[in-house]
């Protein structure tokens, strides 16, 4: 899933470059079934445009009309969503919606450990009542233990009697491509799509650029060893 939250925070930057709020939604428990588990993101953006999802597409719509009041007043809420009477979800979903705000200090932070393959831990504070306004929130663990809040309003402090759900997400898989001919580009783009981290070498006399690979990571030119 760390795939999914690159994806998410890079739009977020694009947004605010724009002045475009944006909230991030984590399903952070559940009560049932549903089509996909706690741990889940999507963003939303105050042009009401979203990146990712939550479910198979009968929630988002709700979630994108209740997130209104985050934009208008900045305050983190819960909802829930009961999809036990209604076609395909058979649970009620828990959904944290909180302002996100990519500080330099934090799109620092999270390059740095998807360069570095380290692994991140989420930990989302919440309550289970429906509309609950108040002080919840993400925060985000680093492998040298720096904290960032994914909301500047969060309190970390102020966590006493709230439910936490804790989630560690892995470094992306790593593919590394060696040439430069048109199936490495086919195969590039293919492991682009699944959210791979790829690094691409070709031959120094004709190298590449990540003009030339989509999705890459990284594309250098190399001469091969005898």
């Amino acid at each position: 899933m760390l795939h999914e939250l690159k994806n998410i925070f890079k739009q977020a930057i694009i947004n605010q470059k724009n002045n475009i709020k944006n909230v991030l939604v984590t399903v952070v428990d559940l009560n049932g079934s549903s089509y996909r588990k706690p741990g889940v993101r999507m963003l939303i953006s105050s042009n009401n445009t979203s990146v990712g999802a939550v479910s198979g597409g009968c929630v988002e719509k709700e979630i994108i009309r209740r997130a209104q009041s985050v934009f208008n007043d900045n305050i983190a809420k819960i909802i829930t969503y009961d999809g036990r009477y209604r076609l395909g979800c058979e649970g009620v979903l828990y959904i944290l919606i909180e302002p996100l705000d990519i500080t330099k200090h934090f799109r620092t932070l999270f390059l740095n450990a998807i360069e570095n393959r380290e692994s991140i831990k989420i930990d989302s504070y919440f309550i289970t009542e429906d509309e609950a306004k108040g002080n919840y929130g993400s925060v985000i663990t680093y492998n040298n233990q720096q904290q960032v809040a994914i909301s500047n309003s969060f309190d970390i402090k102020q966590t006493k009697d709230k439910k936490v759900f804790s989630q560690e997400l892995k470094p992306l898989f790593k593919l590394i491509i060696i040439g430069g001919e048109h199936d490495a580009v086919k195969l590039c783009e293919i492991a682009a799509n699944l959210g791979w981290q790829i690094e691409v070498y070709t031959y120094i006399k004709d190298s590449k650029s990540k003009v030339d690979f989509p999705g890459s990571f990284s594309v250098k030119g190399t001469t091969p060893k005898p």
